[in-house]
């Protein structure tokens, strides 16, 4: 399935995010995210948020990139 437009992240740098889930098929699950993000380069702060989601289907990238919690400086983050 190819991914839909991503909203804009108010917080972080959407591109790199969907770069890093590139070979994702949707509808996929959290630990199919998080395994994804680390074949796909992510760094251990992208790969902890990941782990921070929700367990449930995903339908898309944007679903994903709501669910992420995003620092301040733009990057994901574990901490709510």
């Amino acid at each position: 399935m190819l991914l839909a437009p991503a909203p804009t992240a108010p917080n972080g740098d959407a591109a790199v995010h969907r770069r890093e889930l590139s070979g994702v098929d949707f509808p996929a699950d959290k630990d199919r995210l998080v395994e994804q993000a680390r074949h796909g380069g992510a760094d251990e702060e992208t790969v902890r948020a990941l782990r921070a989601v929700p367990p449930e289907s995903y339908g898309g990238f944007g679903q994903v990139l709501v669910s992420v919690p995003l620092a301040d400086d733009g990057g994901p983050t574990t901490t709510r």
